[in-house]
């Protein structure tokens, strides 16, 4: 999924979106050199990855709906993709995103190649 960057800020300066919680130990250990331990630690990096993903997802479809975010997609019905268009605020009331395949569905809707950016100024 792409995101349009807002040019009047640097990415990352303090007034952006807050970072994530951590963990006491998270990021204080270097991963470890023994298979078994290994596994863990790409277990426990998957975990984190699915939890922010859920919390990322979870917080653009809010501003979504809110109307603070507009987003474009490729409609697709019966394995036929239509030209892409913006998706109405209210489609994202009954439709969930997955933002690691840039899509979204719900209700027989299905989203392709979904871009989120700002709303155009007027």
């Amino acid at each position: 999924m792409e995101l349009i960057k807002d040019t009047d800020r640097k990415i990352g300066t303090p007034n952006t979106a807050s970072p994530l919680p951590r963990s006491e130990n998270e990021g204080t250990r270097p991963f470890s050199s023994a298979p078994g331990l290994r596994q863990l630690d790409y277990e426990a990096t998957k975990a984190i990855l699915g939890q922010n993903n859920l919390k990322l997802a979870h917080d653009l479809l809010r501003q979504l709906i809110a109307g603070d975010l507009v987003a474009k997609g490729l409609p697709t019905q019966n394995d036929s993709t239509q030209s892409e268009r913006i998706i109405p605020t209210s489609h994202w009331r009954i439709m969930s995103i997955d933002i690691s395949k840039a899509e979204a569905s719900g209700h027989g809707l299905h989203y392709i190649g979904i871009v989120v950016g700002k709303k155009p100024s007027r």
